[in-house]
């Protein structure tokens, strides 16, 4: 460094860099939800970039099981900061789901640059089917 005044002063700096990359963030931190059985529903949520980069292409990998499908495209395209998008699940229970148990997993949503995030599913199919109920009581 050097002053106006003539002055010297020998002097190391150093400079880091970072690239700038993208944070995504959900709507919904975990899908907790019920699905009834034969018939088909739609779940619907949104990401978020929250960093300081654009995301590059987004994909959304969903476990492998037979109900359990994608609406949106597999692979969506980039966001910018501040920027959002819808993703569209669709849950079509057959006849082989069993009620009143819940069925667990994580559907992870990654970028080219910067940080996916997972999002945890607890999904219960139930019945809408009525019956009726005959009580017989005896007073003994």
């Amino acid at each position: 460094m050097k002053s106006d005044e003539g002055a010297t002063l020998d002097l190391t700096t150093y400079y880091y860099a970072r690239t700038a990359k993208a944070t995504l963030t959900s709507s919904v931190p975990s899908i907790q939800t019920t699905m009834c059985k034969g018939v088909v529903r739609n779940y619907t949520f949104t990401i978020t970039n929250k960093g300081k980069g654009v995301s590059g292409p987004i994909t959304v990998l969903l476990p492998k099981l037979p109900w359990l499908s994608l609406v949106t495209p597999t692979t969506m395209p980039s966001l910018s900061t501040g920027e959002s998008a819808t993703v569209t699940l669709q849950f079509t229970p057959g006849d082989e789901l069993v009620v009143n148990v819940p069925i667990t997993g994580i559907i992870g949503i990654n970028c080219e640059n910067g940080t996916g995030i997972p999002v945890y599913f607890r999904i219960e199919t139930v019945s809408e089917q009525k019956g009726g109920l005959m009580v017989d009581v005896c007073d003994e």
